[in-house]
């Protein structure tokens, strides 16, 4: 009787030891899994060069923003800034794209640190970004004059200089929807633009 109890014990333990064995197998499976999933994620969702988020990312956040605003009477606080470099093809055509692509990373850094507290940062195409802002207390003539200020800092210290045009819009007690915002938001942009083009900023 003490062997076969002793026997038993033993059985207990090794069926106890091959149990935690294979659980731990299936949460090491999940894990990697889980991470494979998050990483695919990120990438699908993310600009590589820039590590902001990619226009995916940005025209999915429209297609939720526009359900949201049709099924809000007063719309959450919203505001859009748009980006733009200036001069990007001449560098390419003087340089290269690899210092074009120099110059759109060091772009993104200076956005992405003076806008990255306040809002999403997005590349939505090769010289364009995008800041959506879901706060109504942002001063954004204050983060505009920031980043130039950044901006100046940047040139001073790199080879190829940065220049960005940049226009906003608010959604404010006017209640527009995003894609309107948008819309005046690249208006207000190219205004910008035009200015640099004409030596006004």
């Amino acid at each position: 009787m003490e062997d076969n109890s002793k026997f038993f014990r033993y059985g207990w333990i090794v069926f106890l030891i091959i149990l935690i064995y294979l659980n731990y197998e299936e949460l090491f499976l999940y894990l990697k899994e889980k991470t494979q999933f998050e990483l695919y994620e990120k990438m699908a969702y993310s600009d590589m060069m820039t590590q902001t988020l990619n226009r995916i990312s940005f025209d999915e956040f429209m297609e939720q923003q526009k359900e949201k605003d049709k099924n809000q009477e007063h719309k959450a606080p919203l505001a859009f800034v748009m980006l733009d470099l200036n001069n990007l093809k001449q560098t390419n055509d003087l340089y290269g794209h690899k210092s074009g692509d120099e110059v759109i990373k060091g772009a993104a850094e200076c956005i992405k640190q003076e806008y990255g507290g306040a809002g999403d940062v997005y590349r939505i195409g090769g010289d364009e970004f995008l800041v959506v802002i879901h706060k109504d207390d942002v001063d954004l003539d204050a983060l505009d004059q920031a980043l130039k200020e950044r901006i100046r800092k940047y040139n001073k210290v790199h080879c190829r200089d940065i220049s960005i045009a940049s226009g906003s819009a608010v959604r404010g007690t006017g209640n527009k929807d995003a894609e309107t915002l948008f819309r005046e938001a690249d208006k207000q942009m190219y205004v910008d633009k035009q200015k640099y083009k004409c030596g006004l900023s």
